[in-house]
Protein backbone atom coordinates (compact mmCIF):
# COMPACT_ATOMS: atom_id res chain seq x y z
CA UNK A 1 0.00 0.00 0.00
CA UNK A 2 1.34 3.44 -0.78
CA UNK A 3 -0.20 5.17 2.39
CA UNK A 4 0.49 3.31 6.07
CA UNK A 5 -1.44 5.69 8.08
CA UNK A 6 -5.06 5.78 6.01
CA UNK A 7 -8.05 4.19 7.40
CA UNK A 8 -8.55 1.92 4.11
CA UNK A 9 -12.60 1.34 3.53
CA UNK A 10 -11.64 -2.30 2.61
CA UNK A 11 -15.62 -2.95 1.65
CA UNK A 12 -15.32 0.02 -0.88
CA UNK A 13 -11.18 -0.65 -2.32
CA UNK A 14 -11.98 -4.72 -2.77
CA UNK A 15 -14.93 -3.50 -5.00
CA UNK A 16 -13.09 -0.98 -6.73
CA UNK A 17 -10.29 -4.04 -7.06
CA UNK A 18 -12.77 -6.32 -8.61
CA UNK A 19 -13.82 -4.09 -11.44
CA UNK A 20 -9.83 -4.58 -12.10
CA UNK A 21 -9.19 -8.11 -11.53
CA UNK A 22 -12.51 -9.24 -13.59
CA UNK A 23 -11.55 -6.83 -16.76
CA UNK A 24 -14.16 -5.09 -16.46
CA UNK A 25 -12.54 -1.51 -15.88
CA UNK A 26 -14.97 1.70 -16.82
CA UNK A 27 -13.27 4.52 -18.19
CA UNK A 28 -15.15 7.11 -15.00
CA UNK A 29 -15.74 6.66 -11.42
CA UNK A 30 -16.86 9.04 -9.48
CA UNK A 31 -15.59 9.55 -5.64
CA UNK A 32 -18.28 11.39 -3.28
CA UNK A 33 -18.87 10.94 0.23
CA UNK A 34 -18.57 13.47 3.56
CA UNK A 35 -15.00 15.31 3.02
CA UNK A 36 -11.76 14.52 5.38
CA UNK A 37 -12.74 10.86 4.93
CA UNK A 38 -9.99 9.59 2.30
CA UNK A 39 -11.31 9.50 -0.67
CA UNK A 40 -8.41 11.31 -2.57
CA UNK A 41 -6.64 9.04 -0.89
CA UNK A 42 -8.35 5.65 -2.13
CA UNK A 43 -7.75 7.02 -5.60
CA UNK A 44 -4.08 7.33 -5.08
CA UNK A 45 -4.16 3.55 -3.55
CA UNK A 46 -6.15 2.17 -6.56
CA UNK A 47 -3.67 3.93 -9.02
CA UNK A 48 -0.96 2.16 -7.55
CA UNK A 49 -2.63 -1.11 -7.62
CA UNK A 50 -3.37 -0.49 -11.24
CA UNK A 51 0.58 0.26 -11.91
CA UNK A 52 2.32 -1.97 -9.24
CA UNK A 53 4.79 -4.40 -10.75
CA UNK A 54 3.83 -6.66 -7.55
CA UNK A 55 0.64 -6.49 -6.90
CA UNK A 56 -1.51 -9.19 -5.52
CA UNK A 57 -4.83 -9.26 -5.95
CA UNK A 58 -6.06 -6.61 -4.15
CA UNK A 59 -3.40 -4.18 -3.38
CA UNK A 60 -0.06 -2.53 -4.41
CA UNK A 61 3.05 -3.83 -2.84
CA UNK A 62 4.17 0.05 -1.73
CA UNK A 63 8.16 -0.73 -2.72
CA UNK A 64 8.49 -0.92 -6.23
CA UNK A 65 9.51 1.75 -8.82
CA UNK A 66 6.06 2.77 -9.23
CA UNK A 67 4.75 2.93 -6.34
CA UNK A 68 8.05 4.61 -5.02
CA UNK A 69 6.69 7.24 -7.43
CA UNK A 70 3.20 7.51 -6.65
CA UNK A 71 4.14 7.77 -2.83
CA UNK A 72 5.94 11.34 -3.91
CA UNK A 73 2.75 12.24 -6.29
CA UNK A 74 5.16 12.52 -9.25
CA UNK A 75 4.48 9.34 -11.66
CA UNK A 76 4.45 10.09 -15.19
CA UNK A 77 0.97 8.35 -15.26
CA UNK A 78 -0.74 10.62 -12.93
CA UNK A 79 -2.60 13.78 -13.70
CA UNK A 80 -3.76 15.88 -10.99
CA UNK A 81 -6.43 18.27 -11.53
CA UNK A 82 -7.24 20.70 -8.86
CA UNK A 83 -8.85 24.10 -9.02
CA UNK A 84 -6.58 26.91 -9.41
CA UNK A 85 -6.87 30.27 -9.07
CA UNK A 86 -6.10 32.65 -12.27
CA UNK A 87 -3.57 34.96 -10.92
CA UNK A 88 -2.37 35.38 -14.58
CA UNK A 89 -3.65 35.89 -18.36
CA UNK A 90 -3.45 33.17 -20.42
CA UNK A 91 -4.60 32.24 -23.94
CA UNK A 92 -6.54 29.29 -24.52
CA UNK A 93 -3.94 27.16 -25.43
CA UNK A 94 -2.02 27.33 -22.36
CA UNK A 95 -0.96 25.19 -19.84
CA UNK A 96 -2.90 25.31 -16.91
CA UNK A 97 -0.13 26.02 -14.31
CA UNK A 98 0.60 29.25 -16.27
CA UNK A 99 -2.06 30.90 -14.48
CA UNK A 100 0.25 30.48 -11.16
CA UNK A 101 2.66 32.55 -9.89
CA UNK A 102 6.43 30.84 -8.98
CA UNK A 103 5.34 31.61 -5.80
CA UNK A 104 1.73 29.87 -6.32
CA UNK A 105 3.74 27.01 -8.26
CA UNK A 106 5.48 26.22 -5.91
CA UNK A 107 3.48 25.94 -2.93
CA UNK A 108 1.41 23.88 -5.03
CA UNK A 109 4.60 21.30 -5.57
CA UNK A 110 4.79 21.13 -1.68
CA UNK A 111 1.10 20.41 -1.04
CA UNK A 112 1.78 17.64 -3.66
CA UNK A 113 4.32 16.09 -1.49
CA UNK A 114 2.53 16.81 1.85
CA UNK A 115 -0.63 14.76 0.27
CA UNK A 116 1.96 12.33 -1.00
CA UNK A 117 2.93 11.88 3.13
CA UNK A 118 -0.68 12.26 4.72
CA UNK A 119 -3.62 11.02 3.01
CA UNK A 120 -6.23 13.27 4.68
CA UNK A 121 -4.23 16.59 3.76
CA UNK A 122 -6.29 19.22 1.70
CA UNK A 123 -4.47 20.26 -1.80
CA UNK A 124 -6.32 23.87 -1.66
CA UNK A 125 -4.43 26.93 -2.99
CA UNK A 126 -5.88 30.42 -1.90
CA UNK A 127 -8.53 31.95 -4.10
CA UNK A 128 -8.74 28.45 -6.13
CA UNK A 129 -12.57 28.31 -6.67
CA UNK A 130 -13.10 26.90 -10.04
CA UNK A 131 -11.45 24.10 -12.23
CA UNK A 132 -10.19 26.27 -15.17
CA UNK A 133 -10.73 25.67 -18.50
CA UNK A 134 -7.14 24.60 -19.40
CA UNK A 135 -6.95 22.04 -17.06
CA UNK A 136 -9.82 19.93 -18.69
CA UNK A 137 -7.77 20.82 -21.73
CA UNK A 138 -4.49 19.65 -20.17
CA UNK A 139 -6.49 16.81 -19.73
CA UNK A 140 -7.15 16.02 -23.53
CA UNK A 141 -3.65 16.66 -24.14
CA UNK A 142 -2.20 14.16 -21.47
CA UNK A 143 -4.97 10.92 -23.05
CA UNK A 144 -3.78 11.72 -26.53
CA UNK A 145 -0.25 10.35 -25.42
CA UNK A 146 0.05 6.78 -25.53
CA UNK A 147 0.33 4.69 -22.60
CA UNK A 148 2.18 1.60 -21.90
CA UNK A 149 0.29 -2.00 -22.53
CA UNK A 150 -0.37 -3.34 -18.96
CA UNK A 151 -0.24 0.22 -17.28
CA UNK A 152 -3.15 3.01 -16.83
CA UNK A 153 -3.28 6.92 -16.60
CA UNK A 154 -5.11 8.37 -14.37
CA UNK A 155 -6.94 11.39 -14.17
CA UNK A 156 -7.63 12.50 -10.60
CA UNK A 157 -9.93 15.58 -10.40
CA UNK A 158 -10.24 16.57 -7.19
CA UNK A 159 -13.37 19.28 -5.98
CA UNK A 160 -15.04 18.12 -8.88
CA UNK A 161 -17.49 20.05 -8.35
CA UNK A 162 -15.68 23.13 -8.96
CA UNK A 163 -15.79 22.09 -12.84
CA UNK A 164 -19.53 23.28 -12.82
CA UNK A 165 -19.46 26.55 -10.32
CA UNK A 166 -19.62 29.24 -10.76
CA UNK A 167 -19.73 28.43 -14.48
CA UNK A 168 -20.36 25.22 -16.30
CA UNK A 169 -17.58 25.48 -19.59
CA UNK A 170 -14.75 23.14 -17.66
CA UNK A 171 -17.62 20.60 -17.25
CA UNK A 172 -18.96 20.73 -20.38
CA UNK A 173 -15.04 20.69 -21.93
CA UNK A 174 -14.50 17.06 -19.51
CA UNK A 175 -17.97 15.68 -20.74
CA UNK A 176 -16.86 15.62 -24.66
CA UNK A 177 -13.92 13.80 -23.43
CA UNK A 178 -15.47 11.17 -21.51
CA UNK A 179 -18.06 10.66 -24.41
CA UNK A 180 -15.09 9.36 -26.67
CA UNK A 181 -12.32 7.58 -24.12
CA UNK A 182 -9.25 7.31 -25.26
CA UNK A 183 -7.87 3.54 -24.35
CA UNK A 184 -5.65 2.60 -20.94
CA UNK A 185 -7.52 6.32 -19.74
CA UNK A 186 -8.99 6.29 -16.29
CA UNK A 187 -10.89 9.28 -15.02
CA UNK A 188 -11.69 9.71 -11.04
CA UNK A 189 -13.82 12.56 -10.17
CA UNK A 190 -13.99 13.34 -5.87
CA UNK A 191 -16.31 15.29 -4.67
CA UNK A 192 -17.86 15.87 -1.28
CA UNK A 193 -20.35 17.98 -2.76
CA UNK A 194 -22.37 15.65 -5.63
CA UNK A 195 -25.25 17.60 -5.92
CA UNK A 196 -23.02 20.09 -8.14
CA UNK A 197 -22.35 17.53 -10.40
CA UNK A 198 -24.38 18.37 -13.93
CA UNK A 199 -26.46 14.99 -14.86
CA UNK A 200 -24.47 13.99 -17.84
CA UNK A 201 -20.97 14.42 -16.20
CA UNK A 202 -22.54 11.66 -13.57
CA UNK A 203 -23.82 9.81 -16.16
CA UNK A 204 -20.74 8.91 -17.51
CA UNK A 205 -19.32 8.01 -14.05
CA UNK A 206 -20.11 4.34 -12.03
CA UNK A 207 -20.27 6.29 -8.19
CA UNK A 208 -18.86 4.74 -5.74
CA UNK A 209 -19.88 6.19 -2.03
CA UNK A 210 -17.64 6.64 0.59
CA UNK A 211 -19.18 5.52 4.03
CA UNK A 212 -18.02 7.90 7.07
CA UNK A 213 -15.14 5.80 8.50
CA UNK A 214 -16.23 3.66 11.97
CA UNK A 215 -16.03 6.08 14.78
CA UNK A 216 -14.33 3.14 17.39
CA UNK A 217 -11.65 3.70 14.58
CA UNK A 218 -11.25 7.81 14.55
CA UNK A 219 -11.13 7.28 18.25
CA UNK A 220 -8.41 4.89 18.21
CA UNK A 221 -6.40 6.64 15.44
CA UNK A 222 -6.36 9.59 17.90
CA UNK A 223 -5.43 7.96 21.11
CA UNK A 224 -2.53 7.24 19.47
CA UNK A 225 -1.25 10.80 18.83
CA UNK A 226 -2.93 12.38 22.60
CA UNK A 227 -3.02 9.37 25.06
CA UNK A 228 -5.82 11.19 26.55
CA UNK A 229 -9.50 9.13 26.44
CA UNK A 230 -11.57 12.68 27.42
CA UNK A 231 -10.50 14.62 25.09
CA UNK A 232 -10.58 12.02 22.41
CA UNK A 233 -13.72 11.48 22.72
CA UNK A 234 -14.43 15.65 22.26
CA UNK A 235 -12.65 15.58 19.25
CA UNK A 236 -13.94 12.34 17.80
CA UNK A 237 -18.05 13.94 18.12
CA UNK A 238 -16.95 17.70 16.97
CA UNK A 239 -14.82 16.01 13.77
CA UNK A 240 -18.04 13.66 13.28
CA UNK A 241 -15.86 11.31 10.75
CA UNK A 242 -13.90 14.24 9.27
CA UNK A 243 -10.22 13.00 10.06
CA UNK A 244 -8.57 15.87 8.71
CA UNK A 245 -10.44 18.13 10.69
CA UNK A 246 -9.78 15.75 13.66
CA UNK A 247 -5.85 16.40 12.74
CA UNK A 248 -6.55 20.25 12.70
CA UNK A 249 -8.16 20.01 15.88
CA UNK A 250 -5.84 17.66 17.93
CA UNK A 251 -2.36 20.25 17.01
CA UNK A 252 -5.14 23.51 18.73
CA UNK A 253 -7.59 21.63 20.79
CA UNK A 254 -6.18 23.42 24.00
CA UNK A 255 -6.41 26.97 22.32
CA UNK A 256 -9.65 26.47 20.79
CA UNK A 257 -11.11 25.10 24.51
CA UNK A 258 -9.91 28.50 25.64
CA UNK A 259 -11.49 30.77 23.42
CA UNK A 260 -15.09 28.33 23.17
CA UNK A 261 -15.04 28.87 27.28
CA UNK A 262 -14.71 32.37 26.83
CA UNK A 263 -17.67 32.49 23.93
CA UNK A 264 -19.84 30.27 26.78
CA UNK A 265 -19.02 33.18 29.89
CA UNK A 266 -19.86 35.58 27.73
CA UNK A 267 -23.33 34.32 26.81
CA UNK A 268 -23.61 33.04 30.74
CA UNK A 269 -23.09 36.82 32.13
CA UNK A 270 -24.89 38.62 29.02
CA UNK A 271 -21.24 40.22 28.14
CA UNK A 272 -21.26 41.25 24.77
CA UNK A 273 -18.55 43.19 24.77
CA UNK A 274 -16.41 39.91 25.54
CA UNK A 275 -18.04 38.33 22.95
CA UNK A 276 -17.24 40.94 20.37
CA UNK A 277 -13.67 40.98 21.76
CA UNK A 278 -13.51 37.54 20.43
CA UNK A 279 -14.88 37.51 17.23
CA UNK A 280 -12.66 41.11 16.61
CA UNK A 281 -10.83 41.29 13.27
CA UNK A 282 -11.59 37.65 11.97
CA UNK A 283 -12.78 35.75 8.92
CA UNK A 284 -15.96 33.83 8.36
CA UNK A 285 -14.29 30.94 8.48
CA UNK A 286 -12.66 31.59 11.78
CA UNK A 287 -16.14 32.80 13.04
CA UNK A 288 -17.97 29.67 11.74
CA UNK A 289 -15.45 27.29 13.32
CA UNK A 290 -16.73 28.69 16.65
CA UNK A 291 -20.16 28.83 15.74
CA UNK A 292 -20.33 25.11 14.96
CA UNK A 293 -18.57 24.61 18.81
CA UNK A 294 -21.28 26.44 20.43
CA UNK A 295 -23.59 24.13 18.48
CA UNK A 296 -22.30 21.40 20.58
CA UNK A 297 -22.27 23.71 24.08
CA UNK A 298 -26.72 24.00 23.06
CA UNK A 299 -27.06 20.48 21.96
CA UNK A 300 -25.57 19.53 25.18
CA UNK A 301 -28.56 21.58 27.29
CA UNK A 302 -30.82 20.13 25.36
CA UNK A 303 -29.54 16.15 25.72
CA UNK A 304 -29.39 17.37 29.35
CA UNK A 305 -32.89 18.97 29.67
CA UNK A 306 -34.32 15.59 28.44
CA UNK A 307 -31.90 13.40 30.59
CA UNK A 308 -30.24 12.08 27.92
CA UNK A 309 -26.43 12.70 29.69
CA UNK A 310 -24.70 9.94 27.16
CA UNK A 311 -24.64 11.69 24.02
CA UNK A 312 -23.10 14.93 25.24
CA UNK A 313 -19.74 16.08 23.71
CA UNK A 314 -18.24 17.98 26.78
CA UNK A 315 -18.81 16.23 29.55
CA UNK A 316 -16.42 18.62 31.91
CA UNK A 317 -19.95 21.22 32.17
CA UNK A 318 -22.17 18.49 32.82
CA UNK A 319 -22.53 20.30 36.19
CA UNK A 320 -23.12 23.24 34.97
CA UNK A 321 -25.92 21.65 32.48
CA UNK A 322 -27.79 20.42 35.00
CA UNK A 323 -28.09 23.68 36.90
CA UNK A 324 -28.41 25.84 34.28
CA UNK A 325 -31.65 23.76 32.78
CA UNK A 326 -32.79 23.86 36.22
CA UNK A 327 -32.36 27.68 36.25
CA UNK A 328 -34.57 27.96 32.51
CA UNK A 329 -36.40 25.13 32.00
CA UNK A 330 -38.48 26.70 29.63
CA UNK A 331 -35.57 27.68 27.48
CA UNK A 332 -35.72 25.73 23.54
CA UNK A 333 -31.75 25.41 22.98
CA UNK A 334 -32.72 23.88 19.79
CA UNK A 335 -33.53 27.70 19.00
CA UNK A 336 -30.25 28.90 19.91
CA UNK A 337 -29.17 26.17 17.71
CA UNK A 338 -31.28 27.28 14.38
CA UNK A 339 -30.10 31.11 15.36
CA UNK A 340 -26.28 29.92 15.09
CA UNK A 341 -26.70 27.88 11.33
CA UNK A 342 -28.60 30.75 10.11
CA UNK A 343 -25.55 33.24 11.15
CA UNK A 344 -23.40 31.22 9.72
CA UNK A 345 -25.48 30.89 6.14
CA UNK A 346 -25.66 34.59 6.31
CA UNK A 347 -21.96 35.08 6.77
CA UNK A 348 -21.32 32.89 3.71
CA UNK A 349 -23.73 35.05 1.56
CA UNK A 350 -21.07 38.01 2.81
CA UNK A 351 -23.16 38.77 6.16
CA UNK A 352 -20.84 41.23 7.84
CA UNK A 353 -18.91 39.52 10.27
CA UNK A 354 -19.60 42.43 13.03
CA UNK A 355 -23.22 43.06 12.35
CA UNK A 356 -23.68 39.29 12.19
CA UNK A 357 -21.95 37.84 15.37
CA UNK A 358 -23.72 41.24 17.62
CA UNK A 359 -27.19 40.14 16.35
CA UNK A 360 -26.39 36.60 16.95
CA UNK A 361 -25.62 37.14 20.82
CA UNK A 362 -28.69 39.49 20.94
CA UNK A 363 -30.52 36.76 19.39
CA UNK A 364 -29.67 34.22 22.05
CA UNK A 365 -30.09 36.27 25.24
CA UNK A 366 -33.49 36.78 23.85
CA UNK A 367 -33.88 33.23 23.55
CA UNK A 368 -32.55 32.44 26.89
CA UNK A 369 -34.56 35.22 28.54
CA UNK A 370 -37.30 34.19 26.53
CA UNK A 371 -38.14 36.68 24.82
CA UNK A 372 -39.74 37.99 21.46
CA UNK A 373 -36.38 38.00 19.06
CA UNK A 374 -35.32 40.96 17.39
CA UNK A 375 -32.44 40.26 15.18
CA UNK A 376 -31.45 43.23 12.31
CA UNK A 377 -33.34 42.24 9.36
CA UNK A 378 -31.53 40.10 6.89
CA UNK A 379 -30.77 42.76 4.16
CA UNK A 380 -29.08 44.39 7.37
CA UNK A 381 -26.95 41.21 7.35
CA UNK A 382 -25.54 40.59 4.14
CA UNK A 383 -23.54 43.19 2.32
Amino acid sequence: MIYNNLIINEYTFKKLASFYNKNHLPNAFIFYGNEGIGKEAHAIEFFALLNCKNKNIDKSCGGCNSCNKIKKLQHELLNLIVPLPKSKQIGKKDHALNALTEKQQSELIYQYLEKGKNPYYKIALDKANTIIINSIKDIKNSSSLSVPDGSIKLHLILDADKLCYPRQESANALLKILEEPKKNNLFILVTSDINKIIETILSRCVPIFFNDINHAKIEEKILKKINDPIKTKIISKICAGNIRKTEELIKSFDTKMIILNNLIDAIKNNDINKWILEFKRKDKNYICEYLNLLTFFFRDLEFVKHLNKNNICFSEFIDFYIEYNKQNSRIKWNDCIKSINDAENYLFRNGHPHLVTSSLFIEIQNTIKNKKNNMFKLNEWVA
